[in-house]
Formats: C-alpha cells, sequence, structure tokens
C-alpha cells in the first residue's frame, strides 16, 4: 500500500509543476491580453498582430475600426487581431 501511494505520487509532482509553471502562467497572460482587449476606446493608438500601427476610431462588441497613415485610411477588424495598447492619442486630444 506505501509503495503504490509513493508512486502515484512521483507520477503527480511532474504534473502539478507543469500546471503551476506553464498551464497557469499562460491563462493570466490570455486573461490579461482580454481585458486589455475590452478595455480599449476611441483615441487609443494600438498595434496588431500584423503590426499595423492606428488610433482607434469606433468600437463595436467584436470588431473595431482604426485608422492609419497620413491619408487617414480606415480598418475595421476583430479585436482579437489587437496584439498590444499604446494609450491615448494625445494629437487627437
Amino acid at each position: 500500500m506505501g509503495d503504490s501511494a509513493y508512486t502515484m505520487l512521483l507520477m503527480l509532482i511532474p504534473f502539478a509543476l507543469l500546471y503551476f509553471f506553464m498551464v497557469r502562467p499562460q491563462k493570466k497572460k490570455e486573461q490579461a491580453q482580454a481585458e486589455m482587449r475590452n478595455d480599449i476606446s476611441p483615441g487609443d493608438r494600438v498595434i496588431t498582430i500584423g503590426g499595423i500601427v492606428g488610433r482607434v476610431v469606433n468600437v463595436k462588441d467584436d470588431t473595431i475600426t482604426i485608422e492609419t497613415g497620413s491619408e487617414k485610411t480606415r480598418l475595421k477588424m476583430m479585436k482579437a487581431a489587437i496584439s498590444q495598447r499604446e494609450g491615448k492619442d494625445e494629437q487627437q486630444q
């Protein structure tokens, strides 16, 4: 009985370590990304996962519209395409 419990414990330790050092931090990172995307508002400067930099013009449920370049080209995209937010654009405020 003691040997089987010890063996079971030795098998569970690597899985526990895997969870605490890999799975849990990844979930926290995903949650932080989701919060950042939900907090985006018009006037924020954002960078997409494709590297496009622009200013948010319109925010809807799952989509946003950003304005890029000197010609003020507008692109409508999914919120999931935003990789980071740089903050408010001071030029437009």
